[in-house]
C-alpha cells in the first residue's frame, strides 16, 4: 500500500510540474504557441517533446557534475 501511495503522490507532483513547466515554455516562446494554434495536430508531438524544454518536474532535484563543467557561463566543479 505504501508503494501505491508513493506512486500516486509522486506521479501527481511530477505531472503537475511538467504541465506547468510546459505552459511556461510556450508562454516564453510565443512563436511555438502560434504554431500550435495554427495546427492543433502538433499537440500530439508536443506532449512528449516539451519535457526537455521545460523545467525539471521535480522541485528539489539536485545533480552533481561528474567532471568540471561550464554551463551557461558558470563553472561547476566535480562533485559539488
Amino acid at each position: 500500500m505504501g508503494n501505491l501511495i508513493l506512486l500516486i503522490v509522486g506521479g501527481n507532483d511530477t505531472t503537475r510540474n511538467s504541465m506547468t513547466g510546459g505552459l511556461l515554455a510556450l508562454h516564453e516562446h510565443p512563436q511555438e504557441m502560434s504554431k500550435l494554434r495554427a495546427n492543433p495536430a502538433l499537440i500530439d508531438s508536443l506532449v512528449p517533446e516539451h519535457h526537455p524544454l521545460a523545467q525539471t518536474p521535480l522541485a528539489y532535484m539536485r545533480r552533481s557534475a561528474l567532471v568540471d563543467t561550464e554551463l551557461g557561463g558558470k563553472q561547476d566543479s566535480q562533485g559539488r
